[in-house]
């Protein structure tokens, strides 16, 4: 196996305990208020690092029940996909010629 493989997913998830840790000392601080929404970009920025150690570390902190996690993407994709179709023909598509 590639070391440099191994090196990089260490990384990682010594970003994502960094990520947890943090996160979880800032909230039993109190530094967070209650019902406050803080997406992954900004957890990140918070932090400096890149949103894939905060999303290992709010998966741990889900699972001690310290955090709620919400999928706002997956509400904005449930309501597109349920839109109608284009009512406008496609202009690409060939029309059929009068004999």
């Amino acid at each position: 196996m590639d070391p440099t493989l191994d090196t990089a997913a260490a990384e990682r998830g010594q970003a994502g305990d960094r990520a947890y840790t943090e996160l979880k000392r800032r909230l039993l601080l109190g530094e967070f208020p209650l019902r406050i929404r803080l997406g992954e970009e900004r957890l990140a920025a918070l932090l400096s690092v890149s949103r894939t150690p905060v999303r290992q570390a709010l998966v741990r902190l889900h699972a001690e029940r310290l955090v709620e996690l919400r999928k706002a993407m997956e509400d904005e994709m449930h309501r597109l996909l349920h839109l109608e179709p284009d009512p406008t023909p496609d202009a690409a598509a060939p029309t059929a010629q009068k004999r």
